[in-house]
């Protein structure tokens, strides 16, 4: 007799938003039930931003190399992924686990050879995607420098120069050996700007 397949449920849900976890977590247990997988785990991250720490996927992941399930179910691909170089890294470290990915809204089911296809056309799009934006925040920056240039309004894209007193006070900070991280933390600036400060100076 072939043993049971086993399966955990991960949701992600935001705290900023007021979603509840239950939503998708329901969706997930009736698909688990109607395939006749037993449920092993379910994972719930509940954060305020998409960058933050995730402890249950990290917990997800640590399950996952001990071979306590074969198959990862989210309501949705956005879910799991912070973006689509994450979501394919993420993948890609399960499948060397023996793991295997659903996902409810997009029917993308892993563990079939249509499912990967699907995926890796919805990967390349997202990508492609995420390269157009990328590209149209360029020209649009480009453009504001230019306008700016032009009507010398002062604008300037990324973070505002240093003071020269500011500049002057890193260098001699640095010539006494303290250290950029020291030297940042003293002036109330960001370990860039104090290296940026140093190279300009040489």
């Amino acid at each position: 007799m072939s043993a049971k397949i086993r399966c955990a449920l991960y949701a992600r849900t935001s705290t900023i938003l007021k979603q509840d976890p239950k939503l998708q977590l329901i969706a997930m247990r009736e698909y688990a039930a109607s395939k006749g997988i037993e449920v092993a785990h379910e994972f719930v991250d509940q954060v305020t931003g998409s960058k933050e720490k995730r402890p249950a996927l990290d917990a997800l992941v640590a399950a996952a190399k001990r071979k306590e399930f074969s198959v990862l179910v989210v309501a949705a691909i956005d879910r799991i992924g912070r973006n689509c170089k994450h979501l394919l890294t993420l993948i890609d470290e399960l499948h060397g686990y023996g793991v295997s990915l659903v996902s409810l809204r997009e029917n993308i089911d892993l563990t079939t050879a249509m499912g990967k296809a699907i995926f890796q056309i919805l990967s390349a799009v997202a990508e492609l995607e995420k390269n157009v934006i990328s590209e149209r925040i360029k020209v649009a920056l480009a453009s504001k420098k230019i306008l700016a240039q032009n009507i010398k309004n002062g604008w300037r894209c990324g973070r505002p120069p240093l003071l020269s007193e500011t500049n002057d006070r890193i260098m001699v900070l640095h010539k006494s050996g303290r250290s950029i991280r020291s030297i940042a933390k003293e002036l109330g600036v960001g370990k860039t700007s104090v290296e940026r400060a140093i190279r300009g100076h040489r």
